[in-house]
Parts: C-alpha cells; structure tokens; sequence
C-alpha cells in the first residue's frame, strides 16, 4: 500500500491554553458546586427540553437560553460551561460563591470579555463525572490541532466495550480528556493515562482533580512509549485510527499510512497485558476487495497469544466515509469541504481503497493454550455497560473448544434474562403461525438472532434443567421428527447461541 505524503496537508495552529492544577482547593469547590447543582445529563436535558447533554447546535442555543431560569447555580453553570455563553460578573460571583471571578480565571476556566465572563472550556456530565474539555468551535476552520475532544459517541462506545473488573493496573492509550482513565479508576488500584497531546495530558490531571479521582497519572508521549517496561491487567484505547491523507487533528489523525497505527497498536499489547488481561481498541481498517470485513484486524491479531473478539460496526464506501469525516466544514466553508473531498478521494484511488470499516478488537492474554478468535457485527447501540456479556462470551467461546457434540448435548443450558423474543404471525387456512421470530438482547452487545418455531420450541426447554439432549428429543415429537433428524439443524444455532451467549450453563 502506497505511504502518505505530507505536502498538501492544512496547517493549524496550536492551542497554548492550559489549565492550571495549582489551586486544589479551589478545583475541588469547583467540583463540589458541580455536583451540588445537580449538573448531570437528564437535569441538563430537563433543563433544556434537549434531546442530548452532549452536542447542542449553535442554532439551537438561543432558545435554550430562554428556557433556563435568569438566576441560580444550575442555570448560571449551564448557561456558561455547557452552552459556552457568557454571564454578568455580578451572577458569576452570586451563584459560584465561594469561587471568585479572580480565583476561576487562574485555574483557567474563565476570561473576562466584551459581553461579560466567558468560558475558555466546557464542562461536559458523563455519568457520575464531570469533565473540562475545549470548548466547542462553530467554525471548523478554528480548531486547533491539539484540540481535546469531550465525550462523543466512540467514547460511549469504547466505555460499553470495556471489561470491568477489580484489577492492579489499567493502560488508556490516547486518553484525551481522560473519561476512560477516569472511568477505569473506579476498578482499577493504579491508571495510567497516555497521549501525545501534552494539553490532552492537562486536562486528564484536572479532570481527576475536579473529581476527586487520585490513582490516575498522566504521561505524554506516543502509544506505549511513556510507559516502556510496564505491563497491565487492562488496556485501552480510542486512538486517532481515522484513515486519511491528512494530519489535521492530534485526536483524529495519526499521519501514518491507512490503518497502520490500528495495526502497530494491536500488535504492541501482548507483551504490555498480563496474562489473563484484557484490552478494548477502537479501530478503524480497510477491507481489501473481495475480502470478509474480519480479514484485516484477523491478520493483526494472528499469532500475538491472544484471544480476540472482533466487533464490526459498519463498513462504508470511501465517498461515504470521506463525506462524513468533512461535513463539519458544510456549510460555512464549500470550498474547503469540496478540496478535501478531492484530496482525500485522490489518496484512496492511488492506495486502491474500496471500503473502510469500523468496529474495536477485544483481546485476552491467554499463552497456556491455543487461542481463539471470532468476528461478530455489533448493534448500533451497545448497553452501556456490556462487561459482564463480553466476559459470557470469552467464557462460551473456551468452553466451546473443549465440548464435542456429545458433551454439549449432555449440558443443561438456561437462557439469559436479558432475552427478548418479537413473533410476525401470519393466518392460514385459518390457523395463526409464526412467520419470523427474533431473538435479541437488551442488555450487552445487544446481539439479534432469527430462528424459527421448531427452535424455539427448543429453547423453551433451555431452563437449566433439561439437557440439551432431551430438549431436542421433545420438540422433534412435537413436530414429528426424530431427534437424528433434528440434531444437523438444531446444534449448529445452539452453539451460535451460546457463543454470543443469549444461553449459559
């Protein structure tokens, strides 16, 4: 694949603010009033009548200004630090009492304008944290290069992917405004966060501060380097995987050729996790033509002594996937969005790009015996906690290599709670049947699977009690069938089943 150049990349400007971690009394009252105030997302969406506490339009703020009340903590805190609006002095020191405007502006929150005080970051809810990051920019063409991007949807996402439990040691690779180091805490004895944004690192160290967090560190530097000789019970890791000819943006691009930095990534854990450690990265990689979409992360992962489950979220055309990453310059800048698109289109016909996915790998260290790997598409929207389903899942996919057919028909196997099950039926000759049955789950990955009638007579049985066995043989009487005759189409989805775990044992 032919290497990227840099020559026609746009240059931008740095962003010299820092916060300051000087004052950790006063960063604490600034978290108290935070969490006094009840500064969460429903209150925030309450407050608003707003879909979202993540991203409001600039077109939408002024009537959401005339929703807030004029005077009060909450309104004075959203007004200012979510909508990026300025407040009198007067209301700034009335509200935020004890904090004077003088000691916010030393720690870097605020500045005085024009039109009164003005935020210089956001404060974005995310849970049960509250989280400083740059303030959003309605012109693109003004965002700096090391710009620290608050929660999005891939930090939703890479949070959902994440395994939770009680561990020594967590790796957040690429950490940005730190809610991953900052969630890991919460689970982990000692974090370490890394990124190559120094300013990222900054804001991470405030974050922590501002939420009473003390066992995550921050180190600047690239990948693994800040912490060469360490190894980890958990990595993770949302780093800059878009696949561009551009070198933008710290938190997007990664100025290496198509997806290498995903690949360089992967392969650089296994000696940095423990063994039986877990780690979850987000990716973005090319699928070769004629190729399945696992082909690439498959390749990667091959032979690290590892387990991987690989996640597929979506696989786009390069136009499509071009068109998306420079909307952000529609519609202020036409002609912008119009140079990218034949830049970045050129970079993908020179390197014979013809489709570009999107998804995360979660690996195991596991070198006691031979590893597996499986490739699954995930739903849209995963729970927003899908630990305990991703452990189900590596759990079935061991035991899978262990039980011939003879063994796992002698299992009693349970279907999990989280099941739901959606019939279409349809009348004939007077009698209603099942047309579709659909299973999914609503907890986890939130994984769906067709079946059809005879199968879910199947899993009636699955109760914890009956063998597998047995419950084949039920419900080939029912249907006239033997249980021989049932097996070659039953077994095959039970494993699948219990793979993606909608059963256990």
């Amino acid at each position: 694949m032919q290497e990227r150049t840099r020559t026609e990349d746009p240059v931008r400007p740095s962003l010299a603010h820092r916060l300051s971690l000087e004052d950790a009394g006063g960063i604490q009252i600034l978290g108290n009033l935070f969490r006094s105030a009840g500064y969460r997302d429903s209150i925030i969406r309450e407050a608003l009548r707003a879909e979202t506490a993540k991203f409001i339009p600039s077109s939408d703020v002024p009537l959401m200004l005339r929703r807030l009340p004029q005077d009060g903590l909450l309104p004075t805190l959203i007004r200012l630090f979510f909508l990026g609006r300025p407040v009198e002095a007067d209301r700034l020191t009335r509200n935020l009492e004890p904090l004077s405007i003088e000691r916010l502006e030393s720690m870097g929150v605020i500045r005085s304008g024009p039109g009164g005080i003005e935020p210089r970051v956001r404060f974005l809810p995310f849970g049960d944290l509250v989280l400083a990051c740059d303030p959003y920019f309605d012109d693109p063409r003004r965002v700096p290069s090391d710009y620290v991007l608050g929660v999005n949807a891939t930090s939703l996402s890479l949070a959902a992917l994440t395994v939770r439990r009680q561990v020594k040691s967590i790796l957040d690779v690429g950490t940005g405004c730190g809610v991953q180091a900052l969630l890991a805490a919460g689970h982990g004895e000692r974090v370490v966060a890394t990124d190559l944004n120094a300013r990222a690192i900054n804001f991470t160290a405030f974050n922590a501060r501002l939420n009473q967090i003390s066992n995550v560190e921050g180190r600047p530097g690239s990948l693994f380097q800040p912490v060469e000789g360490r190894t980890f019970d958990l990595i993770v890791s949302n780093p800059p995987y878009v696949i561009s000819p551009d070198n933008e943006f710290q938190f997007r691009d990664s100025g290496r050729a198509a997806d290498t930095l995903c690949a360089e990534l992967l392969r650089g854990i296994p000696e940095r996790l423990n063994e039986g450690g877990f780690a979850t990265v987000l990716c973005n990689w090319v699928v070769g033509r004629d190729e399945p979409w696992s082909a690439a992360p498959g390749r990667w992962v091959a032979g690290l002594g590892c387990d991987a489950l690989l996640l597929h979220s979506i696989t786009e055309s390069p136009l499509e996937y071009a068109g998306a990453w420079n909307r952000p310059f529609l519609p202020l800048h036409p002609a912008a969005y119009e140079a990218a698109m034949d830049r970045w289109m050129e970079y993908y016909r020179r390197a014979d790009i013809s489709a570009i996915a999107s998804g995360a790998v979660l690996l195991r260290r596991r070198t006691a015996s031979r590893n597996w790997s499986r490739a699954e598409s995930l739903a849209p929207l995963a729970d927003a906690n899908s630990s305990d389903h991703i452990l189900r899942i590596f759990e079935a996919q061991d035991r899978l290599l262990e039980l011939d057919d003879a063994r796992l028909l002698e299992t009693a196997f349970r279907v999990v709670e989280d099941i739901r099950i959606d019939q279409v039926l349809t009348v004939r000759d007077g009698q209603f049947g099942a047309r579709e049955i659909r299973l999914s789950l609503i907890r986890g990955l939130k994984f769906s699977e067709e079946i059809d009638p005879l199968a879910l007579r199947v899993l009636r049985l699955c109760d914890g009690r009956h063998r597998l066995q047995e419950a084949v043989e039920a419900a080939s009487r029912d249907y006239g069938m033997t249980g021989d005759e049932l097996l070659p189409k039953i077994l095959p989805l039970m494993k699948r089943l219990y793979a993606i775990g909608f059963l256990v044992y």
